[in-house]
C-alpha cells in the first residue's frame, strides 16, 4: 500500500496505482491476471486504465492477484471513498439526501423506475391485444 497516491485522489490515481502494483507484481499480462483473478481482460484493461472506477470484486481480485491480498482491505476501502466522491447528493423535499444515504435512493429510483416500465409494457400489451383483436374483427366483416 506504500506510494499509493491518496493526495487528490480520483479515479486516474487510483489505476495509476493499480498499475503499480501490476509493475511491482512483475507486469502479468491481461491474459495470466484473467487467469488468476477471474475477471476478463476487458474489465481488467478498464481498472487498469482508468476508464471508470473498478467494482469492488474486481479490486479485491485484481489486488489478490497481484499479491497485495493482505492490503485488501486498504483497497475496497480506498475504492469505497471514490465512489462516494462520485456520488451525486440528491435533493430531497425536507433536503438534501446524505452521501451515504444515495445508493439506497438511487436503488428505490431504479425500482420505481422499472415498475413503471412494467406497468406501461403491460398496458401496451392489452392495447396491442385489444387492437388486434378488433383489427381482425374489422377485416374478417370486410369479407
Amino acid at each position: 500500500m506504500e506510494g499509493m497516491n491518496r493526495v487528490e485522489d480520483d479515479v486516474s490515481a487510483f489505476a495509476a496505482d493499480l498499475r503499480r502494483l501490476r509493475l511491482h507484481a512483475d507486469n502479468p499480462t491481461l491474459t495470466r491476471l484473467q487467469h488468476t483473478s477471474g475477471v476478463s481482460k476487458s474489465v481488467l484493461s478498464e481498472a487498469l486504465a482508468g476508464r471508470h472506477l473498478p467494482s469492488v470484486r474486481t479490486v479485491d481480485a485484481l489486488v489478490r492477484a497481484l499479491g497485495d491480498g493482505d492490503h485488501r482491505d486498504d483497497w475496497i476501502s480506498r475504492r469505497d471513498e471514490l465512489a462516494e466522491q462520485r456520488m451525486p447528493t440528491l435533493e430531497h423535499p425536507s433536503g438534501p439526501i446524505p452521501r451515504g444515504a444515495a445508493p439506497i435512493a438511487n436503488d428505490l429510483q431504479r425500482s420505481v423506475t422499472a415498475k413503471a416500465t412494467v406497468a406501461i409494457a403491460g398496458v401496451a400489451l392489452i392495447a396491442g391485444v385489444a387492437l388486434g383483436s378488433w383489427s381482425t374483427a374489422w377485416i374478417l366483416s370486410l369479407r
